[in-house]
């Protein structure tokens, strides 16, 4: 946890178990599957999620000039499609 009380990006299940209900808490729900699974990462979402999280398709924020699949976007595509949720 940070000096101003904010506990990052990323912390642990117990802490957002407690935490759900603080409508200052956003969760995005970012699975991704390797293509040869054959899951449906939002499929799966839509079946269960953690309460009041939405879905975040990191395949519509890749980089859609680079031919590798679920490369990082330039910085305007990703502040677009963060700056949506």
């Amino acid at each position: 946890m940070s000096p101003t009380g904010h506990p990052g990006a990323i912390v642990s299940a117990k802490w957002l178990k407690e935490h759900l209900s603080d409508s200052k808490v956003f969760i995005a729900d970012a699975t991704v599957h390797l293509p040869d699974t054959g899951r449906d990462a939002q499929a799966e979402y839509l079946v269960e999620h953690i309460p009041n999280a939405i879905f975040f398709d990191l395949g519509e924020i890749a980089d859609p000039k680079n031919p590798l699949p679920r490369k990082v976007p330039n910085e305007a595509l990703f502040s677009e499609k963060v700056g949506a949720l």
